[in-house]
């Protein structure tokens, strides 16, 4: 299962930025985290996570729920998987592992095609596989 949303910025996103390879007027009319965070925080209660790269986009997500007036992400879901350090073990201690561009050769998947926009059910069936 994928929780997936496309979210606006508060922020002004400089349109060279290379975020979900989305341009900024894709994202223009889409919602703030701040007005589904309650369904994303219920979405994920009692659940165990699989995230790549754990520790920064929970950060992430943290700070984002901090802002909505919630509690950290692990205080819903019942446990958190990183395959970024399942990669690592697989793979070795050295290797680089934090993106999933760099990784998806390395274990025999097709790369992620660059000209689509990324997302949550593309990156999920990545580490799914």
């Amino acid at each position: 299962l994928c929780f997936h949303q496309y979210l606006r910025s508060p922020s002004k996103i400089d349109p060279g930025y290379p975020s979900c390879g989305a341009p900024p007027w894709f994202l223009r009319d889409d919602i703030h985290f701040g007005q589904i965070a309650n369904q994303f925080v219920e979405y994920l209660r009692g659940k165990h996570i699989v995230v790549h790269n754990a520790r920064l986009e929970l950060a992430f997500l943290d700070h984002e729920l901090k802002r909505a007036g919630l509690r950290p992400l692990r205080a819903y879901a019942t446990s958190v998987t990183d395959t970024a350090i399942l990669a690592r073990r697989l793979i070795g201690p050295n290797s680089r592992c934090s993106s999933l561009d760099s990784l998806c050769p390395r274990l025999g998947l097709a790369p992620l095609r660059k000209e689509t926009y990324r997302s949550g059910p593309i990156y999920a069936g990545v580490v799914a596989q």
